[in-house]
């Protein structure tokens, strides 16, 4: 047998100055990242990977439409968000306005529905309006709002402009049944220019409540409605009878069925 090859392995070249303080600064920034991501990042976050500016909500059965997307998109039912006015009013949304500040409320954006409503004269049977829409599934059939609200209500959060301000404004259920207009609803008057939420129930339920308009004929029990809803429409009224134009600027948000 010949004799053995001892096969020696160099010795390692010493590390310079610049590669060791090279790997002395990654570990200082292993160090460092868990103080520079924000807390309640979890593995998402880092300093070239800041917070979101949009967390998508946690969407409840109910929910109809907080804003926090790209225009005026579908909302949560699935129903199409649009507005409604007559030849001679006037109106727009800013669907990007500053959002409800009230606890709990999403504060990035909401819909804010402005204009102006041409003049009412029931002399001349002259009856503008201005509705923002927010659609229900299925609008040629209708929509039965009670598969959504199991504590039969619906809570939204509103805020007037100076020019909505002690103007009436109705928060009401369109519908494929009644077809004189005397939709089940709700009246408010805004105060002053601060968010508010209001909370209403479905007749029967608790108060306050909506009610078809005292006007409507025939009156049509709610169960008959609550199965064919077709749009939850915000509606600009004019403040008096005849009126003159009556400027508007109501901001919506967080409208859901709980």
């Amino acid at each position: 047998m010949g004799a053995a090859v001892r096969i020696s392995r160099p010795a390692a070249a010493p590390m310079s100055a610049s590669e060791a303080g090279f790997l002395r600064l990654l570990a200082a920034l292993a160090a460092l990242a868990p103080l520079l991501a924000p807390a309640g990042c979890g593995n998402i976050c880092s300093p070239l990977n800041p917070v979101p500016t949009y967390t998508v909500p946690v969407l409840s059965k109910g929910l109809v439409e907080d804003f926090e997307k790209t225009g005026p998109t579908a909302n949560y039912l699935g129903g199409s968000n649009s507005i409604s006015l007559d030849q001679a009013s006037t109106g727009k949304v800013n669907w990007f306005a500053p959002g409800s500040t009230l606890p709990g409320g999403t504060r990035r954006t909401s819909a804010e529905f402005s204009g102006i409503e041409a003049p009412q004269d029931p002399a001349t049977s002259t009856y503008p309006y201005a509705e923002l829409l927010l659609g229900m599934p299925n609008p040629t059939s209708g929509f039965d709002v009670r598969t959504v609200a199991p504590g039969q209500k619906l809570v939204f959060s509103y805020k007037a402009g100076a020019a909505s301000v002690g103007l009436e404004h109705i928060i009401e259920f369109t519908d494929k049944t009644i077809q004189d207009y005397s939709w089940y609803q709700y009246d408010f008057t805004p105060t002053d220019t601060a968010w508010h939420q209001a909370t209403v129930y479905f007749p029967g339920a608790g108060a306050p409540a909506f009610a078809q308009a005292t006007w409507g004929s025939p009156q049509i029990p709610w169960p008959s409605i609550a199965s064919n809803v077709t749009a939850i429409a915000l509606v600009v009224v004019s403040a008096n009878s005849p009126s003159p134009a009556s400027p508007y600027d109501i901001s919506i948000d967080d409208v859901s069925f709980e």
